[in-house]
């Protein structure tokens, strides 16, 4: 069974990364990602998910045995790899996660496999459409569809992104009010907004200072110690013409 070589999947990646067009389908579930510019992810872990995403989906439908009989997508999102879709057996399900759990950068696998026949192309359209509805959302409310994933299996939406408290209460709202979703699923990282803590923490440091200032030149005035007196150059020498 033939594999992809390195160069291949590096090809693949750029071109991937350099795609004009922002839907990805994959096995016919809808996948649309957030633009690099403004991905939360480091340029490497970009690169790594979307080498798990090649890797696992070439040796899934490369498979002889249940190449042809599976309707498997997977999405990888900072090292989360969501495996989706549908599978005729047990067996072959297991062997899937298995191989996707083994491969390298992967942190954890979620299962979102149902044993039974591949869909119809008429329900993978409307995944298609779902992620659109959801991403159209998003992107009306504050930009919020910058730093979310949306994957669409059998009418079920699953949520990946780095975001914190306020975006993901607020993608939720967004999200469980578009009509035709089963079920909503979060699989979120908390992200940390290192910038705004650094602010934050310089305004209380420079706050403190002046606090620190004011109360050392308050204590001065009180105790009376010390008499501040206008400092002044001296008048330059003038040597004669005797000296």
């Amino acid at each position: 069974m033939k594999r992809l070589t390195p160069a291949l999947i590096l090809l693949l990646l750029l071109l991937n990364l350099n795609a004009c067009s922002p839907f990805i389908v994959v096995g016919g579930v809808a996948g649309l990602g957030a633009s690099v510019a403004v991905d939360r992810r480091s340029p490497d872990k970009i690169v790594e998910d979307e080498a798990i995403e090649i890797q696992a989906t070439d040796f899934i439908y490369r498979n002889e045995d249940f190449g042809k009989k599976v309707h498997i997508t997977v999405t990888s999102y900072n090292g989360t790899t969501l495996v989706a879709g549908e599978a005729p057996n047990e067996s072959s399900k297991k062997f899937i996660l298995d191989y996707v759990n083994r491969l390298k950068n992967v942190t954890q696998v979620v299962d979102a496999v149902e044993i039974k026949t591949a869909v119809p192309f008429s329900e993978r359209s409307n995944d298609t459409w779902l992620t659109t509805k959801v991403k159209s959302k998003l992107m009306a409310n504050k930009g919020l569809v910058t730093h979310t994933k949306v994957v669409t299996s059998e009418g079920n939406v699953y949520l990946m992104g780095i975001v914190n408290n306020n975006e993901a209460e607020e993608i939720l709202k967004i999200v469980n009010d578009v009509s035709g979703i089963n079920k909503v699923t979060a699989l979120f990282e908390p992200y940390k907004d290192t910038q705004l803590d650094e602010s934050i923490t310089a305004t209380a440091r420079s706050g403190k200072r002046e606090e620190k200032k004011q109360q050392a030149a308050t204590e001065l005035e009180e105790e009376d110690i010390i008499d501040v007196q206008p400092y002044t150059l001296p008048a330059p020498i003038q040597l004669s013409d005797d000296e």
